[in-house]
């Protein structure tokens, strides 16, 4: 199963136009009328989860699961902003965060994998 690869290569076009609406070259705050620092959270909690999965159906260990969680650190401050307010420091820099790791996580889905 490559849940965590298709999920990847799903959401690496948002982890590009979110890159650049957070570097100023488009203005596209939403999609479809969802946000897009929305559909980047649930982006990372669907690769990482998929990720897990396809972990624990290869018989990978319980390891995996809290590597998972961490990486989707980005997606709970991003769900903990909306009843919250973040540092500004860290509400400034979140869609370049979440942008990263979904980058990152759709190129390896181009080399990772069986």
């Amino acid at each position: 199963m490559h849940i965590g690869d298709i999920a990847g290569l799903i959401f690496l076009p948002v982890s590009i136009v979110l890159f650049l609406h957070a570097f100023g070259a488009i203005s596209l705050p939403t999609i479809l009328g969802i946000d897009i620092l929305l559909i980047a959270a649930v982006g990372i909690i669907a690769v990482e989860v998929g990720d897990a999965i396809d972990s624990h159906i290869k018989g990978g260990s319980w390891f995996m699961w809290i590597v998972a969680v961490f990486l989707m650190l980005p997606s709970f401050a991003y769900f903990y902003s909306v009843f919250s307010p973040l540092p500004e420091i860290i509400a400034a820099q979140l869609p370049v965060i979440m942008a990263s790791f979904l980058f990152v996580e759709g190129l390896s889905s181009f080399f990772i994998g069986e």
